[in-house]
């Protein structure tokens, strides 16, 4: 009897490991986003005037309202962060906070300090501001001691500067990170490959976000005033197989090189994503 009930909670304990190793599926809901008065292709989406360019990249998870800020004029353009929001369903939210930055920087010193180095160089040409990416490290190290570690405190700046015929990037919010769960709809929410796809106007829209942002040029004391306007026009679920791609990359330098590279399948500048798990019984979900 006694062997019994040892073997009953061993059962019981093995099950509830079992249980808990099982990892649970993965989804990506991908919303797809329109815009007024802006060009867009799969890699950019560019609002332009007579001053500037403004090119954003929205996909990634929860999506990004980052963007470059190109000044075409002869003059430098002064980016008032204090007047700039990203508003999100009426919703503003300061670009402008006033807060100090502290920065731990470390100095390597003598023969034995260990020096790495890497650098990203990105080209845009106009209009489709198409990035070109190129990534290249180098490493030395010996051995010995590291130099000294200091702290820079540094206070955020209300105006950001771009010089004339140059280009600088902003940091944005994200957008959104919820996910819209239909408990009368299964097979909408666990999608076996990809669900029906919902669609919204733009009236109809659950999520409607912009960037407002104020500059001044040159040394005018009168600001210009912009919104980037953007809207979720629909979005369809998938199940994670279904949302990777492996491709086959070939070193630029070594033909003979080759590697697999999973990479989003739906990608686009006018589309962002979030991912999500379902354990049982289905947990509703909030609709941004």
């Amino acid at each position: 009897m006694k062997t019994r009930t040892i073997n009953a909670v061993l059962f019981f304990i093995t099950a509830v490991l079992l249980q808990s190793c099982v990892s649970l599926p993965h989804y990506y809901q991908v919303y797809n986003v329109e815009a007024e008065e802006m060009k867009s292709d799969n890699n950019i989406v560019l609002f332009s005037n007579d001053d500037c360019d403004i090119a954003y990249d929205l996909w990634g998870e929860a999506g990004n309202m980052g963007f470059f800020f190109r000044n075409n004029t002869e003059y430098d353009i002064f980016i008032d962060l204090a007047r700039s929001f990203f508003i999100r369903n009426g919703i503003a939210y300061d670009y402008f906070a006033d807060t100090e930055y502290t920065q731990s920087v470390t100095a390597l010193s003598g023969a034995s300090a260990s020096l790495s180095a890497s650098y990203t160089q990105l080209w845009y040409e106009l209009p489709m501001w198409t990035p070109t990416v190129v990534t290249r490290g180098a490493q030395v190290t010996a051995n010995g001691s590291v130099g000294t570690t200091n702290s820079i405190t540094t206070r955020e700046s209300r105006y950001i500067c771009v010089p004339a015929k140059s280009a600088k990037f902003i940091a944005g919010f994200n957008i959104s990170d919820y996910v819209y769960i239909d408990c009368g709809n299964s097979k909408l929410n666990r999608p076996k490959r990809e669900s029906e796809h919902i669609t919204y106007t733009k009236e109809e829209s659950p999520l409607v976000f912009r960037n407002r942002l104020c500059y001044f040029v040159g040394d005018s004391e009168e600001g210009t005033s912009i919104d980037n306007a953007f809207w979720v026009s629909g979005f369809t679920n998938y199940n994670g197989r279904e949302f990777f791609i492996e491709n086959i990359e070939t070193d630029c330098l070594d033909s003979s090189i080759t590697k697999k590279v999973k990479t989003h399948k739906y990608m686009s500048a006018t589309k962002f994503f979030n991912e999500y798990k379902i354990s049982r019984p289905t947990q509703p979900y909030q609709l941004w």
